[in-house]
């Protein structure tokens, strides 16, 4: 039962071989890695070795530095570990065994103490502590410091967590579900520094950098400690078949600042996990996507059977779903190593009771050359110069390749060295170099071939460039500056015109006067292009000036440019002649004209300052126009003749105008009668003098206030009967001013009539409910609001829209009210709208047409069959001598009246009716009297019946 192995060039071939330890036969495997070529891996049993009684951890180091590697082995039930010096054959010595405890479990071997020999740390479970086997050098170890964990510790790992250059130390104790995690105090001592709980038991535990490449360690500077939380009983026999068996996994993080782990991350996992390993199998390339580049996880799910690997995302942790690589039966162990060094890691993993090893061979990436398809392109260089260009050559992998370069225009291009060997990673730097023989566009190709045995076609890199040259034009060739006074400047430009395909590059400026200034260095002009470059004349005396500057430059044709330089240097001062005082007018047009004269005749440039908001410049002179309210201003001039220069301060007396007030204009108002229109009349002074508000043509009960020196209120009520136009006029005067100028403002109102308001307020009918051709009684009450009415309207009742009621009335006033009844008969069954309403017709205009009508129903039902007199004495006196059936109640089409003796005989049968009665006289058909008694009448209706009785004859 293989429960673990290390990995190691135990015969310095440079092929890794496999040691493995079998806990059940207490044995030491040596494979070897048999593989000839690069692409044809083989291992194979080499040897043997006894071990202690239950080994269950072994790792390769070369403890005594002679070159070879050596073997520790852990005996879990024999109390010590074993080691086993390497002899560099696939052999090992007779193991040297050393007592540590009870029940260890695990090892980690490093240089704890830093004296530059690697010692052991082992976990002894039984008495809950790790200790530390100093190596003493000559393969002697003595015990060194004990370190107290957790109950159980059964996973140890070391790894300069705190980045202070020694190794410190975590345990994963499986009995208290904690991690001890010990920090190395400068190899002086040790420190627990903190014990983290986690919800499963731990199993294995790494130190290792996950959020940053393996190409590249220049990001997070602090490695994670990444734990494995297993349901997984890891000693004893096997067990029936696990069910509901789960893991987890948990990355902490050392925090510098708070000087402490925090858990960033934890997956769950299905199935019982026994062992994990950090690798870049980079299985993203087998899906066409590019390396990853990072560190992923590799799962042995001991109950899920199978291999799984969890992918690294972006360096910033994994996350799921896990990929399943292989079935496989109990895997207790895997580890990824270059078995057959094609540059990809390969997979191997012991099946715990099958008591094999398997492997997964990650195939060999198709070979591409070093910067394959690589191009250079130097850009322009001159003609005769000589431009590099440094590229590093490089391989990704653990293979060691020949190359050699064949540049193929060696006229115009070259690289240096052109054979060189890579190895490991380790960089070559090779310079490219162009240079160009004429002004031409050039490229080649250069071969890279290589003695990889999948390398079948040379890689190709592409050089270009241009060759180029200069082509100076300058233009003018000679600049005349003038007349400058003394410590004063004048500049001028200097166009200068690159005709050649390459960079123009002016190297100096060269003249032999100071007064003459020169652009500074460097200038670069680029091809078929110009550049404006400027030259200062400064003169420091009087004195005409004459001098040469040469352009020095790269340039073939012309590479020394000579441009005449001349100026002269004076000292006449202009003088202003127009005066530094003048007045200007309110609200009329405003103009002062400059005058100046120079002694030497420059023609001036007149500048000018602090001007007012109101004035404008024309050249030479100032104008405006002076607004309300504006008052005196001083503005400045400057007469310049480029170099000396003559100022001015001028004074502006402004005159101010009395002007009339003004006012604000009011639109024209609309107002009901009986309607409050108030008004705010505002006149402004532009001199801001008090004035007087008068109104004129004020309409009978209008007010008018003046409030303040500017604004006064209007106000008024129209009464009724006041509709109509009219017109307001306000006048507003100065006070103070002599004399007062006034303005007038114009007010327009309209006034409407008042509209009435005719409402229905009050419906009444009684009864409510009533019989066939009954009556009921219909009370409704109007009043009028708002406004009286003078012209006649109508009042109504209706029943379903017939009129049972109608009135005229001539005119009504305010608030009176009228009260109208009627009494109709109803004659139709069923809900029947009564409804009352005041102007139906629609002849008065009022304020609110929605409140003329209200509406009530009454319900019709039909009545009963009336007999009477009932007896009666058809006996000839004129009194009670017939039975009258009344059927007015009743609303029938076809009546008929049917009479019957007690036994059921018809008697008489009666159509005729008279006001809606039957009326029976006591005879049979044949007119003959019927005997006195009790007789039964039938009322129909066409074939229904609809009413019955008892009717007596009494004689």
């Amino acid at each position: 039962q293989p429960v673990q192995f290390s990995t190691g060039d135990f015969n310095n071939d440079g092929f890794p071989d496999v040691a493995v330890i079998n806990s059940t036969s207490n044995t030491l495997t040596i494979i070897r890695n048999a593989t000839p070529i690069l692409q044809n891996i083989f291992l194979e049993t080499f040897q043997t070795y006894s071990t202690g009684t239950t080994p269950l951890d072994v790792q390769s180091a070369d403890f005594d530095r002679d070159g070879n590697l050596d073997l520790v082995v852990v005996n879990y039930f024999s109390d010590n570990i074993g080691i086993y010096w390497g002899n560099g054959d696939y052999t090992f010595s007779t193991p040297t065994t050393i007592q540590v405890g009870f029940q260890p479990t695990s090892l980690e071997a490093g240089d704890f103490d830093g004296d530059g020999l690697l010692d052991i740390a082992v976990c002894v479970s039984a008495q809950d502590r790790v200790t530390i086997l100093k190596n003493n050098g000559n393969r002697q170890f003595v015990t060194g410091d004990e370190l107290t964990t957790g109950s159980g510790p059964f996973a140890i790992s070391s790894g300069d967590f705190d980045r202070d250059g020694d190794m410190d130390l975590a345990t994963a104790n499986n009995g208290s579900q904690t991690i001890s995690i010990f920090q190395n105090l400068n190899q002086q001592g040790w420190n627990l520094l903190q014990e983290v709980s986690i919800n499963q038991r731990p199993v294995d535990i790494r130190w290792e950098n996950v959020h940053q490449t393996t190409l590249s360690q220049t990001s997070d500077p602090y490695p994670e400690l990444i734990v494995l939380g297993s349901s997984l009983t890891i000693l004893g026999k096997r067990n029936t078949p696990l069910t509901n068996e789960n893991s987890e996994l948990y990355i902490f993080e050392w925090d510098s600042t708070l000087s402490n782990f925090s858990l960033i991350q934890n997956i769950p996992v299905e199935g019982a996990v026994s062992h994990f390993s950090l690798l870049n199998p980079d299985f993203d390339r087998l899906q066409n996507q590019l390396h990853d580049l990072d560190l992923d996880l590799l799962l042995t799910n001991y109950t899920g059977g199978t291999v799984q690997l969890l992918a690294n995302q972006q360096n910033e942790g994994w996350e799921t779903p896990l990929i399943d690589l292989l079935p496989a039966e109990n895997p207790r162990v895997s580890i990824s190593v270059d078995f057959d060094r094609d540059g990809d890691e390969d997979i191997l993993f012991a099946e715990h009771f099958s008591d094999t090893l398997s492997l997964i061979i990650t195939p060999p990436e198709l070979f591409d050359p070093p910067n394959d398809g690589l191009i250079i392109d130097f850009g322009d260089v001159f003609v005769g110069d000589t431009l590099g260009a440094d590229v590093p050559f490089v391989l990704e992998n653990t293979l060691t390749v020949n190359v050699l370069l064949t540049v193929q225009d060696t006229d115009n291009f070259d690289a240096i060295p052109t054979q060189f060997t890579l190895s490991n990673g380790i960089p070559q730097i090779v310079e490219f170099q162009f240079h160009p023989q004429d002004t031409l566009s050039y490229e080649t190709i250069t071969l890279v071939d290589t003695d990889h045995p999948l390398n079948n076609n040379p890689g190709t890199i592409i050089m270009r460039g241009r060759g180029v040259i200069a082509n100076i034009a300058v233009e003018p060739l000679i600049l005349d500056f003038g007349i400058v006074p003394p410590g004063f400047t004048n500049t001028l430009d200097l166009q200068i015109t690159n005709n050649g395909n390459g960079s123009l590059r002016i190297n100096e400026w060269l003249n032999s006067l100071p007064q003459f200034e020169t652009p500074q260095l460097p200038a670069e002009i680029a091809p078929h292009s110009s550049s404006t470059f400027s030259i200062t004349f400064a003169p420091d005396t009087l004195g005409i000036f004459r001098d040469t500057l040469h352009i020095l430059s790269n340039a073939s044709n012309t590479p020394d440019v000579p441009v005449i330089l001349l100026g002269e240097s004076s000292g006449g001062k202009p003088q202003i002649t127009s005066p530094d005082t003048v007045t200007a007018i309110e609200h009329q047009f405003f103009s002062y004209q400059v005058t100046a004269v120079d002694p030497e005749n420059h023609p001036l440039t007149f500048f000018f300052f602090n001007l007012a908001n109101w004035m404008q410049v024309r050249t030479d002179s100032v104008f405006g126009i002076p607004p309300e309210g504006a008052t005196d201003t001083q503005f400045r001039i400057i007469a310049s003749d480029g170099y000396l220069r003559d100022t001015l301060d001028v004074y502006v007396i402004v005159i101010p105008v009395n002007d009339p007030p003004v006012f604000t204009p009011v639109d024209t108002q609309v107002v009901e009668e009986l309607q409050t229109l108030s008004l705010t009349i505002e006149a402004i002074d532009p001199e801001n003098e008090p004035l007087l508000l008068e109104a004129f043509q004020l309409p009978a009960g209008a007010t008018f206030n003046q409030q303040n020196p500017t604004t006064a209120q209007f106000r008024w009520q129209p009464p009724l009967g006041s509709a109509g136009n009219y017109t307001v006029i306000f006048r507003a005067s100065e006070t103070v001013s002599t004399p007062p100028l006034a303005d007038t403002l114009q007010l327009f109102i309209t006034v409407t009539p008042k509209k009435p308001d005719l409402e229905a307020i009050n419906l009444t009918v009684d009864p409510t409910t009533v019989h066939l051709n009954q009556q009921s009684v219909i009370t409704a009450e109007f009043i009028n609001r708002e406004a009286p009415v003078t012209e006649p309207f109508k009042l109504r009742l209706q029943v379903d829209d017939i009129t049972v009621f109608d009135t005229t009335i001539t005119n009504l006033q305010i608030d009176e009210s009228v009260l109208i009844r009627s009494t109709p008969q109803l004659t139709r069954l069923g809900e029947l709208t009564v409804k009352a309403s005041a102007d139906p017709d629609n002849l008065i205009q009022e304020a609110d047409e929605t409140n003329n009508i209200l509406s009530q129903t009454v319900t019709v039902i039909p009545g009963n069959l009336i007999v009477r007199p009932n007896p009666f004495t058809p006996n000839g006196d004129t009194k009670n001598d017939r039975a009258g059936f009344d059927m007015r109640e009743l609303n029938l089409s076809t009546p008929m009246l049917v009479i019957y003796d007690i036994r059921g005989r018809k008697i008489r049968e009666l159509r005729n009716i008279s006001n809606e009665k039957f009326f029976w006289d006591g005879r049979d058909e044949n007119g003959e009297d019927t005997l006195p008694g009790v007789y039964l009448y039938v009322l129909k209706d066409g074939s229904k019946q609809v009413a019955k009785g008892y009717v007596v004859v009494a004689r």
